[in-house]
């Protein structure tokens, strides 16, 4: 059997092509390694790039963005969330929100082989997002206009970011108010044309470890810094110095190209339980799935 070490979690996206999956080889990740990374590219999703549905069709499988008499499988997908989709008036936004809900609850119902309609979103104070009654799944999520970034795991706790690589994040290439001083010091070593891009890669893991421990932006990125070694990146203290042998070895982090343009980056905190083996088996049992229609 693989392994089901920390960085086995941190392999490449898979990518989303659409609501329809794979949601099998999600699952199958996650039993696999405990975690899985998704990649949806919008315009392959309902109403992306002019399409109203998938293969044209207005209302493939139910997932219609129509706000009136259509997209009942949608409405039940959304429940509470409804009200506020419908508010909406961007239509890139609309889109958005649509896909990101598909593709976190589709994922999440496939690894707990519960219905995704029967998922109920929520988030925390931090605006950190979670499944209501499912702490044994810990769900991120991240975009850009292109793209959606979805991690899942069973471990413990994952943080996840993506950024267009050629973004310009402030003015500066070495802004201190983002970067220690260490961590100015080797942006400014590097080949002007490389320090862009390398302060990407800083920004993204630095926001995917501070969403992974439910901060964010609130936590000041001065204060830890980032380095590598063996090739994947790793958590230093503010100075760039390693942490002491066997502390923080619980955190894993990875850095990966998307489509060439965009780089994503995850953060994963195995909090050493090994990660739920079974998932589905500690889920809603399957009187109350046929209770509400669900075989």
């Amino acid at each position: 059997m693989e392994s089901r070490s920390a960085s086995a979690a941190l392999r490449r996206p898979l990518y989303i092509e659409g609501p329809r999956g794979p949601w099998t080889q999600v699952r199958d990740e996650v039993v696999r390694s405990g975690s899985a990374l998704l990649v949806a590219m919008l315009d392959e999703w309902p109403g992306g790039g002019g399409r109203p549905g998938i293969d044209g069709r207005a209302d493939d499988d139910g997932w219609s963005t129509d706000t009136g008499r259509n997209g009942p499988r949608l409405r039940r997908l959304l429940g509470g969330e409804w009200p506020r989709y419908a508010a909406l008036t961007n239509e890139a936004i609309r889109r958005r929100f649509v896909a990101s809900r598909i593709l976190l609850k589709e994922a999440a119902g496939a690894v707990l082989g519960t219905p995704a309609e029967l998922l109920e979103l929520s988030v925390t104070p931090s605006g950190r997002p979670y499944l209501r009654g499912y702490g044994q799944v810990d769900i991120t999520l991240s975009h850009t206009e292109e793209i959606l970034l979805v991690g899942i795991t069973t471990r413990g706790v994952m943080g996840v970011d993506v950024e267009q690589a050629d973004r310009t994040l402030v003015s500066g290439q070495a802004p201190p108010h983002i970067c220690t001083p260490w961590e100015q010091e080797y942006l400014l070593s590097l080949p002007e044309a490389e320090r862009g891009e390398a302060l990407v890669r800083f920004w993204t893991l630095k926001e995917a470890y501070t969403k992974a421990i439910g901060q964010g932006l609130r936590f000041a990125f001065n204060g830890f810094c980032f380095g590598a070694e063996d090739g994947l990146p790793r958590l230093l203290s503010a100075d760039g110095v390693p942490r002491a042998a066997g502390a923080g070895e619980e955190w894993s982090f990875a850095t990966h190209w998307v489509r060439g343009r965009h780089i994503a980056a995850v953060a994963l905190y195995d909090s050493g339980t090994g990660g739920v083996m079974e998932p589905r088996r500690a889920v809603l049992d399957e009187a109350v799935c046929r209770m509400f229609g669900y075989e």
